[in-house]
């Protein structure tokens, strides 16, 4: 059974800096969600339906990690880079949706090239943006927890153009429908949390208020469970909300 747990372990970071409404305005990165929202008077019998079919983003999850196990969630160790990992967790997931092939996303790549190598925080969606116009290497080509300058390379980059957030929406955070319509459609939503001082990826609509969530963190898979938590209360409030629906790569 998932849990709530805001607790924070040692030896992990955070870093969220919440969205600077002028500096990123709402759609000045990506288009604001604008698919028709699923009426409030069929959320319930969604989840249902999806919890009966084992098809929410959480099942998805579960087989197409490697050999058909389940998607690791990913680590950031003590960076403060959340809010680069929680895109990351999202190209990943929405790849899975999609029946792409598992790669492990290298959120460290991300956190860094964004900040220029600098231990900072940030907010979510500076690095989908980043990660539309340059792409997310896998591992391979640089490495988890590592924050080296050697693996800023020609080779990672073009790896790195293979794994293109080619679609994504801007969400007012405020906007609980257009939040619970991505999620009934599978499509992964990171988030920024004030509350939390950091960002994760909800994956799956809990009840039919739209008032609970299930998130995948990037602590690892010994966090809570298997690296996911519930979000109630205050931690659904968020400054920041960006869906992604499609990724390059196959």
């Amino acid at each position: 059974m998932t849990t709530e747990n805001y607790d924070i372990p040692p030896g992990v970071g955070r870093g969220l800096i919440p969205r600077d409404m002028q500096q990123a305005p709402l759609g000045s990165s990506a288009p604001m969600f604008s698919r028709p929202l699923i009426p409030r008077s069929e959320w319930g019998d969604r989840i249902a339906e999806k919890k009966k079919h084992r098809a929410m983003l959480s099942d998805i999850r579960n087989i197409s990690g490697p050999s058909g196990g389940m998607i690791p969630a990913l680590n950031q160790g003590r960076d403060p880079w959340c809010w680069a990992f929680s895109p990351t967790s999202a190209a990943t997931l929405a790849r899975a949706s999609a029946g792409s092939p598992y790669k492990h996303l290298s959120g460290n790549a991300v956190g860094n090239m964004v900040t220029g190598f600098k231990v900072r925080g940030g907010w979510s969606e500076n690095s989908m943006k980043f990660i539309q116009e340059k792409g997310v290497p896998e591992v391979a080509y640089w490495p988890e927890g590592d924050n080296k300058r050697h693996w800023d390379s020609p080779d990672t980059w073009a790896n790195a153009a293979e794994n293109v957030v080619c679609e994504w929406w801007d969400i007012d955070p405020g906007d609980t429908d257009a939040i619970m319509t991505c999620l009934l459609l599978n499509y992964p939503v990171a988030v920024d949390i004030p509350a939390w001082g950091h960002s994760v990826c909800l994956i799956d609509p809990v009840d039919a208020a739209g008032k609970e969530f299930d998130q995948l963190n990037s602590w690892g898979d010994n966090w809570n469970g298997n690296g996911i938590g519930r979000l109630k209360g205050k931690y659904t409030r968020f400054s920041s909300a960006i869906a992604c629906t499609a990724v390059t790569g196959g």
